[in-house]
This record gives C-alpha cells, structure tokens and sequence, in this order.
C-alpha cells in the first residue's frame, strides 16, 4: 500500500474546510474515535515477531489493547513498560486519539502470521511527541502529530517512488510487526517521514477528531480506490460495501463531483449513515442511489439505471470474492475495477499484499 504524500494533505485540507455540524454528525454515526488523552501511559514498540517480555512487563505506567490470540477477545492492560527508543530515527509518543481499523478487526478473526501474542494492536493515531532520538530533525518534543499507518523511511528506492507501503525499512509495523497505538504511549519508527503536524489552531477541537481518520482509511481508499481507479469529475461509481471502507470511498469521491453513485450494501444502519453523508454539499448535484443488498437485486438495479451500460468506476470494499464478481456484473465495457483490500481466502488478495496491477481484455 502506498501513501501519496500530496493526496494526504489534499484530505487533511478538505476536512478542515468542511462544515463543522456535517464532519461532527458523520463522526457519530462513524462512531470510529476513541478519545485516550485521559490515560497516562501506552505501548512499547518491538522490531520482530517476537516479545521481549521483560521489557513488557512490570508495574509500567502504560495502558494498552493486547492481542491475546486468534479468536480470542483482546485485553485492555495496564501496567505495562514504557516504550523506549530503539533506533536514532524513532519518537515516543503519547497518544491522544486511536481508531478501530477494520485490519485490526480482521487480525482478531484470521491469522495474520505477523501478529503474536501480546502483541499491542492499533495502526491509527494522533499523539503529542515526548522524546525523539537523535538522528530525529524535523520533530521536537511538544509537537502534536498524525501518525500514518504506514511507516516510511523517506531514502529508500520504495520511499523514493512513493510506495511507501513497500518501505525496505518500514511498511506496515504499528500493531502488525511492531507494538501499536491503541494505548497511551507507542515508538513510531522513522519519525520524521512517518508523522505529520497537525496544526496548533486545532487542538483539542472536533475537527482533530476528524483528522485521525487521515492516519489510514481516508488516504488509502483515495488513492487505492478512486485514484487508482482513474477517478475523473463526473464519473458515474459503484460502492460494493458499506463499512467502513465504502463510506471513506463514498466521502473521497465528493471530491470529484461524481454525475452518480451507486451504493451496494446489507447493514440498514450503514445505509443511513450514507443517506446522511449524500445530503452533505460535495453531493448536491450527484445522483445517489443507496441500495439494499437485503431487498434488492442490486445487480439489476445499477444495469437498469444505467441503461444496461454500467459505471465508470466499481471500488470493491468488502474484500469477498462476492464483492468481486458484484463489481464485474456491473461496470461498464473498458471501465475499471479497484479493490480495497482483499480478506481470508480471496482469489486476489496477493494484488493488495504486493501492489501488483492486474489487467485483463481478449485479443
């Protein structure tokens, strides 16, 4: 997975101008933030699959979600050791605000190797930095910062190409490889190219709320999704999902006018919160058409819209392979087809793990 730096920004600066009731209903009906700025304490970062138990334990001053096992519920445990830098490139930070990723739901259902035991979980934060280690020049103590999922090391030939998922040094750590943020403290490696500032105006307001969701999901399904995708003003889009990642895709395509979208999904309570979200400006001359995968053919529904044509663009969001066939039936001849992240068994779930793209026609 790879993180545009300017695609980012572009994100962060469209939150910061949107309507405050709108970004703060969304919010909680999201229901994604978990506010830690009352704890005093978190995680310790670990560079291998392995725990370095002494240095996890010990009537530490640290809280945080532990991994137990698969198929086991997590803990939340306290008096855990204090994170330490471990490489002259890292910072310590506390964190303030953390999310649940729909990957750190994933790890709790699947075996992901990576993941061990007692394992600190959380990929997605905003934290204030509390020491820096002495290869660090572009953060200082007291700084507030959004941490990115993906840790980057900013020199390597991956970095350099922007595909800072495939960093030789970096990659998916937090609560992957390494401890992760869902704490009151972690070591985020490669601090300088792994953070960003967030701007002293908004501290301790609602829109700092919103700007953890730029850790991860809203970049990711931008760039993966429509980007990827050849996102274009006045395209018509099909949303297959309505979690998480689909209402990121359905958010990040109001940055291109869409002429309509399509939303494919099965939990009532997500359809209500796109219903909210399609009455927000970005929407207000765009068609949207939420459908029920409960009471609808949603196949038959998009192709008789469209005329039996299709849409532009499909962003597949469920990771299924049913979600994968619902995105062949219904996009158009020469359209496009993304997948955000492929699950379990999927056919496909190696293009998402090594950043391949797949093409397909007959000669």
């Amino acid at each position: 997975m790879s993180f545009l730096l300017f695609q980012r920004d572009i994100i962060i600066l469209w939150i910061l101008k949107k309507n405050r009731e709108t970004t703060t209903n969304l919010m909680d009906k999201m229901g994604s933030i978990g506010d830690l700025s009352r704890h005093e304490g978190g995680a310790n970062a670990v560079d291998d699959d392995a725990i370095d138990v002494d240095n996890w334990l010990g009537n530490g001053p640290c809280s945080s979600v532990v991994y137990q096992g698969k198929g086991k519920d997590v803990l939340f445990q306290s008096e855990l050791a204090m994170p330490k830098i471990r490489e002259p490139t890292d910072v310590i930070i506390k964190v303030l605000k953390t999310t649940i990723s729909p990957d750190d739901i994933d790890s709790l259902k699947r075996n992901t190797k990576a993941i061990v035991k007692k394992r600190r979980l959380g990929q997605e934060c905003i934290g204030e930095i509390t020491e820096v280690g002495n290869e660090v020049s572009k953060r200082k103590i007291g700084q507030r910062v959004l941490v990115s999922s993906i840790t980057s090391c900013g020199h390597c030939v991956s970095c350099k190409s922007r595909l800072y998922g495939d960093c030789q040094g970096g990659g998916w750590l937090l609560g992957h490889r390494i401890d992760g943020v869902q704490g009151t403290h972690a070591r985020v490696p490669h601090g300088d190219y792994s953070t960003f500032l967030i701007p002293s105006h908004v501290w301790d307001t609602e829109l700092e709320d919103d700007l953890v969701l730029c850790s991860d999901i809203l970049p990711a399904v931008l760039e993966m999704g429509l980007v990827d995708g050849g996102i274009k003003y006045d395209m018509s889009i099909a949303i297959v999902g309505a979690g998480i990642k689909g209402m990121a895709a359905f958010i990040c395509a109001g940055l291109y006018a869409p002429r309509e979208v399509y939303i494919l999904g099965v939990e009532d309570n997500q359809l209500e919160a796109f219903k909210f979200i399609a009455n927000g400006p970005e929407f207000e001359s765009t068609r949207v058409y939420i459908l029920s995968q409960k009471v609808d053919d949603t196949v038959d529904a998009v192709l008789e819209q469209t005329n039996d044509e299709g849409v532009d663009l499909v962003i597949e969001t469920t990771g299924t392979p049913v979600g994968w066939y619902h995105g062949q039936d219904i996009v158009k001849e020469q359209g496009q087809v993304t997948m955000v992240g492929g699950q379990g068994r999927h056919p496909l779930k190696k293009t998402c793990l090594e950043n391949f793209t797949l093409t397909a026609g007959v000669g």
